[in-house]
């Protein structure tokens, strides 16, 4: 298998994150983008949740080559859920799109984080209000691998001060 995974050459590969006002990427995503592509020898792109448009199909695809969608983000929000699906449905009218999960739902991220939170007496872990059914058990479950709490926080900082931190 892995001499026909070598033999085969890399699809595209387009990183979803959310980016910066006005869509704009952070340096060390670039710098990400382009040691993935070195090593891979394929494309690496990103779509930016916070741009105004995707990059252009013909700019990333060749004809008849399929695309590897990674969206490297955390939680089961609003993106995952809505944005990520609307995504898809754009790039398969242009080619064939393996999607992966959400980066936080990968096993071997969160066993990094469990790693990482293993040294903090009373970890806690802040995100955004979440939504849906999901968004309660993935963060239990979050909250079971980890051994840490998770705490939705407010998006602006003029509510911070209402925030609690006590457990």
């Amino acid at each position: 298998l892995q001499r026909r995974l070598r033999a085969t050459p890399a699809q595209p590969l387009l990183l979803v994150v959310h980016g910066r006002s006005g869509g704009e990427l952070p340096d060390a995503l670039q710098v990400l983008a382009a040691e993935l592509e070195q090593r891979r020898g394929a494309p690496v792109r990103f779509q930016l949740l916070t741009a105004a448009a995707p990059p252009p199909a013909d700019q990333l695809l060749r004809p008849g080559q399929g695309l590897t969608l990674v969206p490297l983000l955390l939680l089961p929000g609003g993106h995952v859920r809505h944005d990520l699906p609307a995504i898809v449905r754009h790039w398969q009218r242009h080619t064939r799109v393996r999607r992966f999960s959400f980066l936080g739902a990968w096993p071997v991220w969160q066993r990094a984080l469990a790693a990482e939170l293993a040294l903090l007496p009373r970890p806690l872990l802040l995100h955004h209000p979440l939504e849906g059914a999901v968004a309660p058990r993935y963060c239990r479950a979050l909250e079971r691998r980890t051994g840490a709490r998770c705490l939705a926080t407010p998006y602006s900082a003029e509510h911070l001060a209402e925030l609690q931190l006590t457990l």
